[in-house]
């Protein structure tokens, strides 16, 4: 198998330190995506619409409620069913 020449690759980082970013700036990788335990810790740094982060690993509703709502662009769980459904009410409420 041959690997995608194309293919975006992301730092899961817990905190992203000046030598994250910088790997990001030289383009080792596209995107940091850091630990949910940060973004709730440190919110005005991470909770900005637009901003290409997906925080890891979220699997608390409430967690995830916060995500959606803060309109980041996904996250990344291992309760995929219960991102779902919440996912769906969301978009349903903003509708």
């Amino acid at each position: 198998m041959e690997l995608q020449p194309n293919a975006k690759i992301a730092a899961l980082v817990f905190w992203p330190s000046p030598k994250v970013w910088w790997l990001k700036i030289i383009g080792v990788f596209k995107f940091v995506h850091p630990d949910i335990r940060i973004l709730k810790r440190k919110p005005k740094l991470f909770w900005r619409i637009g901003l290409p982060i997906r925080p890891w690993t979220v699997d608390k509703e409430e967690d995830m409620r916060a995500v959606f709502k803060a309109k980041l662009p996904g996250i990344i769980t291992n309760q995929v069913a219960l991102a779902c459904r919440i996912r769906k009410e969301i978009q349903k409420v903003n509708e």
